[in-house]
């Protein structure tokens, strides 16, 4: 992306920002994933191939249809719950080789993730309540969860 690209592309519907120490991305409320990120190498030179900010081969998997994006520590013992997961069901495989070198795989229980309400919409009646006038409904802020159909 060139910065103008990317402002734009980061000015609306950004559900989540993911990041590692140089690559970021953006997963926006259409199922749209924006990534960008470099770093600059031993010789001083800046570069987003070698520090992860070019998703350029995967592009076409990023243009919809991404729900939610794998945040986890470098031992994948962590994962980060986002938006994106609210009423779905998680849980982890994990593999390992044990100390006799039988190859191990449990499954742990699964956990629902419950639907938060982060808030309600906001109105206003805007006009003056007398006879003959007419009064509009105004919207000022709207449901941090999206605000739907309305209906008077």
């Amino acid at each position: 992306y060139e910065n103008q690209d990317l402002i734009n592309g980061l000015s609306s519907g950004v559900l989540e920002i993911f990041s590692t120490d140089s690559a970021f991305a953006a997963l926006k409320d259409d199922g749209s994933v924006i990534s960008w990120g470099g770093g600059y190498d031993l010789r001083g030179e800046y570069s987003n191939i070698s520090y992860g900010g070019d998703s350029s081969a995967v592009q076409d998997k990023l243009s919809s249809g991404v729900k939610t994006i794998s945040n986890t520590k470098i031992d994948n013992a962590e994962y980060l719950v986002v938006n994106a997961d609210e009423g779905k069901q998680i849980r982890a495989i994990i593999s390992y080789q044990d100390a006799q070198g039988f190859d191990e795989t449990v499954t742990t229980s699964s956990a629902s993730i419950p639907y938060v309400d982060n808030g309600v919409a906001s109105f206003s009646i805007n006009g003056t309540a007398a006879v003959g006038n007419t009064l509009q409904i105004n919207q000022d802020s709207s449901d941090p969860d999206g605000t739907g159909t309305l209906s008077y």
